[in-house]
C-alpha cells in the first residue's frame, strides 16, 4: 500500500516507488533477523515465521511511514510542497536514510496484535 507521505517523498526527492518499497522490505527484514538474534538457534526460524505474518508488514509500513514523516520534519520541508531546492532535497534523502538507520530502530517492538498473529503460526507448525 503505497500511502500519501510515501508518495510525497518519491514525487519531491525523484526516489522510484519500487527503490522506496524495496528499502521498506529490506529493511523490515533485517529488523526481524536482528530481532530474533538472541533466540539461539530458533531465531533464524522464528525470523521466518514472523516475515510471514500480514500484522508484521502493516506495523512496519507503519513505523516506516512514521519515520519518513520524521525525516520531512527534521529538515522542515512540507509534504505538500510542489517543488524543493536540490540542497532541500539532499537534505530530506539525508534525514530519510538517518530515520531508517537499524539503531532508530532499536528501542521499538511490534504490538499485541502482531505477535497474536505470531503466535497463531506458531502453534499451526
Amino acid at each position: 500500500m503505497i500511502t500519501d507521505t510515501q508518495q510525497n517523498f518519491c514525487r519531491l526527492t525523484g526516489m522510484s516507488a519500487d527503490k522506496y518499497q524495496n528499502l521498506l522490505f529490506e529493511q523490515g527484514c533485517t529488523y526481524v533477523e536482528w530481532y530474533f538474534t538472541y533466540c539461539g538457534n530458533a531465531g533464524k526460524a522464528l525470523a521466518q515465521v514472523m516475515l510471514y505474518c500480514s500484522c508484521f508488514w502493516k506495523w512496519w509500513a507503519t513505523q516506516w511511514n512514521i519515520r519518513t514523516q520524521e525525516a520531512f520534519n527534521s529538515v522542515a520541508v512540507k509534504e505538500d510542497e510542489q517543488y524543493i531546492e536540490p540542497t532541500a532535497v539532499a537534505a530530506l534523502l539525508d534525514a530519510f536514510y538517518n530515520a531508517h538507520d537499524m539503531e532508530a530502530y532499536i528501542h521499538v517492538y511490534p504490538n499485541r496484535v502482531v505477535f497474536k498473529q505470531f503466535n497463531e503460526k506458531i502453534k499451526a507448525i
